[in-house]
């Protein structure tokens, strides 16, 4: 897996599945046509998530570095303090679980 940049850069990864239970609660009732930012809460650098990975896909070494590409965000967090009081949502799936299920889903894939 190529890391572009040092690997500090953080990104706040929620597992698709939370991501749309959020959005089926969101349209209901309780969303009431507001906006959302849904999110875990904690940021995740690219170094510890190509540790995630590679641990889920049974792979060693570290990352293949490359250079920063113009544009990337050195960090991006969100507050979902609006997702929990409102619509009562919590994200269910670790980041590390969640890459399981990742990893799993695209070996049964052809």
């Amino acid at each position: 897996m190529k890391v572009f940049g040092t690997g500090s850069n953080t990104r706040d990864y929620v597992y698709v599945g939370d991501v749309a239970r959020a959005f089926y609660l969101a349209s209901g009732d309780k969303g009431g046509g507001m906006r959302f930012n849904i999110d875990k809460g904690a940021e995740t650098s690219d170094r510890d998530l190509h540790s995630l990975v590679a641990e889920a896909a049974g792979a060693t070494g570290d990352p293949e570095f490359g250079p920063a590409r113009l544009g990337d965000l050195e960090r991006s967090s969100l507050s979902s303090t609006r997702d929990r009081e409102v619509l009562g949502w919590e994200p269910q799936v670790t980041l590390k679980e969640g890459i399981a299920k990742t990893v799993e889903y695209f070996r049964t894939v052809k």
